[in-house]
């Protein structure tokens, strides 16, 4: 089957996510908390909110700690939820990687899930564009008005059981997987209507009135055709 493309250009509001994130270790560490205490709960926050850390270790594998030997290419996706954590203790239910792609946590065993999920999978590619804007900055909630965010790509066979079927039943449901009010944290939301939940021990963790940190400017739905299909194209079959 000969692939559709869709591409989209998603401006990214760095310093509105960064500062949301900073705000609110200080209040969760306490008043013996040192600043590599604050440090760690910063980009600890983060990575519950995407689900993997800074280097793109997932939390499904490094829970507590970022560590740059799970984000190689050969180890960053060999995991699954239901072995590692079935219920979102250290990768949350709502967090942006586990909704869209929820691998053998769907629901029912897991190869019900796994065959689900294979039907909506799609290949993705992202390249960014803009300066990055430097961390201590983007904590501070400085934006320095830099245009900046991700030129997005993805193939699959039908664009509504891939893209569409991820992006509205997964990413932008605020009932996804039996949650209330939580859409994607950084894709669903509606400014100041999007909530986020961090199972915990003993007590879990909310954050409510995120704002919104993506916006889509453009892009558009594509048929890309084999070299096969070209050929038979240029032959007038």
């Amino acid at each position: 089957t000969d692939p559709y493309l869709v591409v989209r250009t998603r401006r990214q509001d760095v310093a509105a996510l960064c500062s949301l994130i900073a705000r609110h270790p200080p209040d969760r560490a306490g008043p013996a908390a040192t600043p590599a205490d604050i440090d760690w709960l910063t980009d600890w926050l983060g990575a519950k909110l995407v689900g993997r850390w800074r280097s793109g270790a997932p939390l499904a594998l490094a829970p507590d700690r970022d560590n740059a030997d799970l984000a190689t290419p050969a180890r960053r996706n060999s995991f699954s939820y239901l072995d590692h954590d079935p219920d979102g203790l250290r990768c949350p239910i709502s967090s942006h990687i586990r909704r869209a792609n929820p691998r053998d946590a769907r629901g029912g065993s897991a190869a019900d899930s796994r065959t689900v999920v294979d039907r909506h999978r799609i290949l993705r590619r992202g390249r960014s564009y803009g300066a990055p804007l430097p961390h201590p900055d983007a904590l501070a909630g400085r934006d320095d008005g830099t245009a900046r965010g991700l030129y997005f790509l993805c193939l699959q066979s039908s664009i509504a059981r891939g893209f569409e079927f991820i992006q509205q039943t997964w990413l932008a449901n605020p009932g996804f997987l039996g949650l209330h009010d939580e859409p994607d944290p950084l894709l669903g939301g509606s400014a100041g209507r999007c909530h986020f939940t961090i199972p915990a021990n003993p007590v879990r963790l909310r954050l409510s009135s995120i704002p919104t940190v993506v916006t889509s400017l453009g892009g558009g739905y594509f048929f890309l055709p084999s070299l096969g299909a070209l050929r038979r194209i240029a032959a007038g079959a």
